[in-house]
């Protein structure tokens, strides 16, 4: 990904990411050469530990603590690229609403970087080792996915006495219409045979190939 990356030229360019988590691609950002990157995160926990990280590596950072929807308009116009990996377009109800936030922190001609877990992949149980192919989610669907088994996905601890969490995980089409809505233009995708959740690693020397991530560029071209 470092070298799709490099192909829109980040040196010197200004960049966010959203659901940013503990920081760690964020930093990787500016190591590549960007001028200003900034992180954004609902989670406290996370922005405190992104914060830390960048202090430990004495690479400079900014780390907001916020609901992607409610982005201050002090970021309005302000970067070259918005960057999304894996994991992040699942958190949200309303995908046209999030990139209507993505479109007004963008400059015009700027371009949004999407690297995620394809949808098709989010249909299977990762636990399902038996029969790991059959499908057991839907991938139309109006309601959103509950799980109430408290679970750490980075240290996979569970906590009884969690809140549920709600996956919307939107679809491909939700996904290209949601940017091709809020004024940006396809610019690229493509779809992978490899997994970027760290939840299929036992599909990866299967002979059956299925699409399990992809990269999607859009470019804003207009406000």
């Amino acid at each position: 990904m470092t070298e799709k990356l490099s192909f829109y030229e980040l040196k010197g360019k200004d960049i966010a990411q959203v659901c940013c988590n503990d920081g760690e691609e964020t930093i990787s950002l500016k190591n590549l050469g960007a001028r200003e990157v900034v992180g954004f995160d609902i989670s406290d926990n996370a922005i405190e530990s992104a914060r830390l990280l960048s202090k430990k590596v004495d690479v400079e950072c900014d780390f907001i603590q916020t609901d992607i929807y409610d982005i201050s308009d002090d970021y309005n116009n302000r970067f070259d690229i918005v960057y999304i990996s894996t994991g992040s377009l699942m958190w949200f109800p309303d995908i046209s609403k999030f990139f209507k936030v993505i479109n007004r922190i963008l400059k015009v001609n700027g371009y949004v970087l999407i690297y995620e877990i394809h949808p098709f992949l989010l249909l299977l149980d990762e636990d399902n080792h038996d029969n790991p192919y059959e499908l057991r989610y839907p991938y139309f669907r109006k309601e959103p996915l509950v799980f109430n088994d408290g679970l750490d996905y980075i240290g996979k601890v569970k906590n009884e006495s969690a809140l549920p969490s709600y996956n919307f995980d939107p679809t491909l089409s939700q996904i290209i219409n949601g940017l091709i809505q809020n004024k940006m233009s396809i610019d690229q995708f493509e779809e992978y045979d490899h997994d970027i959740s760290s939840l299929f690693g036992h599909l990866e020397n299967d002979e059956i190939q299925i699409p399990k991530s992809f990269f999607l560029c859009g470019e804003k071209v207009s406000d």
